[in-house]
């Protein structure tokens, strides 16, 4: 659902866009930005302001674990799963906290 006005400036004309969705990664995070074919997405008309659906948020995402050479949250789960293994005896096995663990099958945090 696109927002009725764009948050950064208050204009009430975001304009859909779709096609090749270009992300600048930060600096020195990749050697150059990451091209999204077959995207969609709202822009202010006024400031420029992008504003991102949640489907195009998690194609970044899935590239960023990519980048760094990380495991999915998805991914992270399957070998759990595959293994015949709980989340707590995943956590005992790598050697990391429970908590920790199941962020990492949540998405809400990323393995080191």
């Amino acid at each position: 659902m696109t927002p009725a006005h764009c948050a950064i400036c208050g204009n009430d004309e975001l304009i859909e866009k779709h096609g090749t969705f270009e992300f600048a990664w930060p600096p020195g995070f990749a050697p150059a930005a990451s091209r999204f074919a077959d995207a969609t997405w709202s822009e202010c008309r006024r400031c420029k302001e992008q504003v991102l659906p949640p489907a195009l948020i998690a194609r970044i995402e899935a590239e960023r674990y990519r980048l760094e050479g990380l495991l999915s949250p998805t991914e992270v789960c399957e070998a759990r799963i595959r293994v015949g293994l709980s989340q707590l005896e995943m956590a005992r096995l790598l050697g990391v906290g429970d908590k920790t663990y199941t962020r990492w099958e949540l998405g809400l945090s990323a393995q080191t």
